[in-house]
């Protein structure tokens, strides 16, 4: 018996179940030719501990998820952008098959210097108000990622620290003026 939605339209059971068949395996193929080379922007020093740390961390994971044998690209500077939009450029360069960026102004300098190049971020703060993503449901475009917090929340964080903390009359709000809330 065909499916409802081969009815009609000559299409076989075998065609069919070749279509959903190759929709499943897809996912595994495209594992198996993943990235040859990585790129990673990076707002740290050489010799910043919590920067090894997270260098380590990610290399690790690769491994962990199956991609032992990358080619990883690393420039790392202090979080300015004139600083990174250097540190993309020479990632750029190298031609790698995706760049992975920690911080906005990566992200910025990655975004100016390879258009096309796929990008994820990490700790980027609101990516859809910067205007990196269509949205963060639905990046769309070259640029995905992980946002270091979503601002239209703001609001469970106060009620959050109302639970924690009845009693308390004030709250102060420090953050760094050319960050997005």
């Amino acid at each position: 018996m065909r499916p409802p939605e081969a009815e009609g339209t000559g299409m076989k059971r075998r065609e069919f179940l070749g279509i959903v068949g190759g929709a499943a395996v897809w996912p595994l193929a495209a594992r198996a030719q993943s990235p040859r080379r990585v790129g990673v922007l990076e707002y740290s020093t050489p010799n910043d501990p919590e920067g090894n740390a997270r260098i380590a961390a990610f290399r690790s994971a690769l491994v962990e998820a199956g991609w032992p044998g990358l080619q990883i690209d690393i420039r790392r500077s202090l979080p300015t952008l004139d600083q990174m939009r250097s540190g993309a450029a020479d990632l750029v360069r190298l031609s790698p098959d995706v760049i992975f960026v920690v911080s906005t102004e990566a992200l910025v300098a990655a975004k100016e210097a390879a258009p096309t190049t796929p990008i994820v971020f990490a700790a980027v703060s609101d990516p859809a108000k910067g205007g990196f993503v269509a949205s963060l449901a639905h990046p769309g475009g070259n640029i995905t990622g992980f946002a270091s917090y979503e601002g239209s929340i703001a609001g469970k964080w106060l009620e959050l620290l109302h639970e924690v903390a009845p009693d308390l009359k004030r709250v102060l709000i420090l953050g760094e003026a050319t960050h997005a809330l």
